[in-house]
């Protein structure tokens, strides 16, 4: 029955299937998604709201003085090597569970205000259409998941894509490059 949630057995690979799990406890979320058609595969994700943030207001005395200031603007440039890199499966655009465990670690790292480069990867397999725009969403998706969940912390991001003539999974990938 329609909006009625159902437990499935736990055994249901055979070939051809196609399963999708779904489980919430509080306001944290998973879904899970597996095939054993072509070439297996599995996502999982887990979603769950961000801590509130609580901002703290400062009263201050306001004192007025005229200071002439020259200031020089700070130009930041990119790192030569990155700082993260996430490692995708074949014409694949999603971060798999180890893929999002392993970003969350990184930013969580990262100082407020941090600035960086996402440059999404793919390899020479496909059209040019479509390789440019698996490159393209893979950084894409990356900069939505900062800022959906790392919103407090104002980082900065420029978004880059690349497609490499090379092919295999060496190329199926998406880095991080601080600013420095």
């Amino acid at each position: 029955e329609a909006g009625t949630p159902v437990k499935a057995d736990p055994v249901m690979n055979v070939a051809g299937t196609y399963n999708a799990y779904y489980k919430k406890v509080a306001d944290r979320q998973m879904w899970i998604t597996a095939s054993t058609e072509n070439k297996p595969f599995h996502t999982a994700y887990l979603l769950e709201k961000p801590a509130p943030v609580v901002e703290e207001v400062k009263v201050e005395e306001e004192v007025v003085s005229v200071v002439e200031e020259v200031t020089t603007p700070v130009v930041k440039t990119k790192a030569a090597t990155p700082a993260f890199t996430l490692s995708y499966a074949f014409n694949s655009i999603y971060m798999n569970l180890e893929g999002v465990s392993a970003l969350a670690r990184f930013l969580n790292q990262q100082p407020e205000g941090s600035a960086f480069v996402i440059k999404g990867y793919s390899d020479g397999y496909g059209t040019a259409e479509v390789k440019e725009n698996v490159s393209h969403r893979r950084a894409q998706l990356i900069k939505q998941y900062i800022e959906k969940y790392y919103a407090p912390k104002k980082f900065t991001f420029e978004v880059e894509n690349e497609v490499r003539d090379e092919k295999g999974k060496a190329n199926r990938k998406a880095e991080l490059y601080l600013m420095q």
